[in-house]
């Protein structure tokens, strides 16, 4: 059954195709029959030759790729750039002494300020300071004096000590030569002694047995008794030495302990002297510091202009104001002798820009044509050269890359700085590769970035150099400033 049902389905399909055949090769016939008319053939080919020459015009023409930068007029020398005149110390304004669009010099005053700190309040503070240090500078040269005299006394008692000294072992050595002269004598008086004992016994024993006569038996216990009285003399004589010894030893050192003792007293106050000079020292170098620091307040209540310019802004603020310590009082604009131009490039385009790369720049104000890719027709536009491109973006945190653009000598002069002031708003093009323009609208169709036929030169780190270098190639030493030895050098 279901055979049946298919064959007329199936009939009907190549009927119907049969039908649609013989309709197409009926229009293809219409067709073939039809001819265009002799002004749209023309039109046709000079579309296509216009096409063929678009294009070939298109990859013949060399396009210069840029890399577009917005940015403002700024100074080449941070010197000669805006000036913030800010309050050093944190007081009252007492009076401005300029105006607005006024001419100063360097170290004129621009404001006086009323220093409110309470302590320095007082309005004789530098006279009593100057004073005070006066007072401490005499008292250290009394102390000074005082130290010199006390060292002369020490001076003089060591020499009395050895002196006296000397005098006492003089006499310690007199007494022991007296000593032993009577140690000396005694031993000959003992010999004597021994012997005159020995002939009173012989004489005694030759005297009982009738040998010797009473007469010599008399000189014998005579000479026996001298010789016996000398014996005691010099041991006497000895007791008498030795005690002499004793006391010139203990004379000794009691005039040793007793110069020792002085010289010790002089010492210590020497030591006491030293040590108040010491503290009057220190006292006098807190005060020259506080000195220093009075007279530097009251120098800083002084506002004065730091370069010679013109003054450009003043703020808003009324004598009597209070003002904070570095709140800006004015601007001082110097005067510009080499301008320079910063301009802000997108991090994607930062790759591309290295020193000493060319740019295009076109000021405000300034009536310019300029043609991205075709630099050599631009007119109203100047040329730089890439001098700085910073090797962080800015503080803003918009990835953005700051590049500092100086005058390209091989041009045309930038205006006058007059003329062109700093601020001025400034678009610039750096220029890259020479390519086919045709390749130039197929990467910006295609949205890719351009590039560069060979990598940018690297930045070549300079040699490490000692710091303070200069003819003296020596470090700043005790209150000498860095930067004042730099300008000496320079």
């Amino acid at each position: 059954m279901n055979k049946t049902v298919a064959q007329p389905q199936r009939r009907r399909f190549r009927l119907r195709r049969q039908r649609h055949s013989v309709m197409s090769s009926i229009y293809i016939r219409a067709l073939d029959d039809i001819e265009a008319p002799p002004l749209i053939r023309r039109y046709l080919r000079v579309i296509l030759v216009m096409l063929l020459v678009m294009i070939a015009v298109l990859f013949a023409t060399p396009w210069v790729q840029t890399v577009l930068a917005e940015g403002r007029v700024t100074a080449l020398s941070p010197v000669e750039r805006p000036q913030y005149v800010n309050a050093q110390i944190t007081g009252r304004l007492v009076r401005w002494y300029v105006s607005e669009g006024q001419h100063v010099f360097a170290g004129d005053t621009i404001a006086l300020l009323q220093d409110i700190d309470p302590k320095f309040l007082d309005s004789n503070i530098v006279a009593r300071t100057g004073a005070h240090v006066e007072w401490l500078i005499e008292r250290s040269k009394q102390l000074r004096a005082q130290i010199t005299a006390i060292n002369e006394q020490l001076s003089a008692e060591i020499r009395a000590q050895a002196a006296a000294l000397q005098s006492a072992e003089q006499y310690i050595i007199q007494s022991q030569q007296k000593l032993a002269a009577a140690k000396a004598l005694l031993q000959q008086e003992t010999i004597d002694l021994e012997i005159a004992k020995q002939r009173y016994q012989d004489r005694k024993a030759l005297y009982e047995q009738g040998l010797r006569s009473l007469r010599e038996f008399e000189s014998a216990r005579s000479m026996l008794q001298q010789a016996q009285a000398r014996y005691d003399r010099a041991q006497a004589e000895v007791r008498a030495a030795e005690s002499q010894l004793e006391q010139a030893e203990q004379e000794y050192r009691l005039k040793q302990n007793e110069w020792n003792a002085k010289i010790q007293k002089t010492r210590s106050e020497l030591n006491k002297a030293q040590e108040s000079l010491s503290a009057v020292e220190s006292s006098i170098a807190k005060a020259l510091i506080d000195k220093s620091n009075v007279e530097m307040r009251r120098r800083y209540a002084v506002v004065v202009s730091p370069v010679e310019g013109t003054v450009v802004r003043l703020y808003s603020l009324g004598p009597g104001e209070t003002l904070t310590q570095g709140e800006p009082l004015a601007i001082v604009m110097p005067e510009v002798s080499s301008l320079a131009v910063e301009l802000y490039i997108k991090g994607n385009d930062a790759p591309l820009v290295y020193p000493g790369q060319k740019v295009r720049i076109q000021f405000d104000g300034f009536p310019a044509l300029q043609i991205s890719g075709f630099p050599q027709v631009n007119i109203g536009t100047f040329g730089g050269i890439v001098s700085v491109v910073d090797a962080v973006d800015d503080d803003r945190g918009a990835g953005m890359f700051r590049a500092i653009i100086k005058p390209d000598t091989a041009d045309d002069p930038w205006p006058n700085p007059q003329v062109l002031r700093p601020g001025t708003k400034a678009r610039g093009w750096m220029l890259l590769n020479t390519v086919p323009l045709a390749y130039e609208i197929w990467r910006q169709l295609n949205g890719f970035p351009p590039s560069l036929k060979e990598p940018p030169p690297l930045r070549r780190k300079p040699p490490k150099r000692a710091p303070f270098s200069g003819s003296s190639n020596k470090a700043p030493k005790g209150d000498e400033q860095p930067v004042d030895q730099l300008e000496q050098e320079k």
